[in-house]
């Protein structure tokens, strides 16, 4: 797929065009699909996404429906903690924060490399396991066993 360039150009100004056409297209053509399943009505809300979460007939292997996945959840959201700190939890454990690894797959990034250590590819498990900076940050709040885990699996580290 290709830009449409005059088109572009004809209806944003220059500086945004540019921009604009600097973002990567699909490399292949797709027919539009409906995306959001969770309730009849084609609505999303919270509930409704929770509730698929739920769906047994989800595959087991991504970590949706396994017990100790339950469990984890219903301790989290069951913590007096600040909002944002359990949401911040939430999106480490689905793996949605935006690291150079998540960000190079949806080819916002070119090279997913720690911008901090240089050393290795940055995903979660670096971001608060390996990587130098945050080693060192963890032993400056004296809580340095968090890296001492000989656990080598993250979602053992987090739960």
């Amino acid at each position: 797929m290709k830009w449409k360039t005059d088109l572009i150009h004809n209806t944003f100004q220059e500086e945004i065009a540019q921009k604009i056409l600097q973002i990567p297209l699909a490399e292949t053509v797709n027919e539009d699909g409906q995306v959001w399943k969770g309730e009849q009505s084609g609505e999303y809300s919270v509930c409704s996404a929770y509730k698929l979460l739920q769906d047994s007939t989800l595959d087991p292997s991504r970590n949706l429906i396994q017990a100790d996945g339950k469990k984890f959840y219903r301790k989290l959201w069951n913590l007096h903690l600040p909002t944002k700190i359990t949401i911040t939890i939430w999106r480490i454990s689905w793996n949605y924060l935006p690291t150079m690894a998540n960000l190079k797959s949806r080819r916002v990034v070119a090279h997913c490399r720690c911008p901090r250590c240089c050393y290795e590819v940055e995903d979660c498990h670096h971001i608060f396991r390996k990587c130098l900076a945050s080693i060192e940050v963890w032993q400056y709040l004296d809580i340095s066993w968090v890296t001492n885990n000989s656990s080598a699996d993250f979602w053992e580290w987090l739960t």
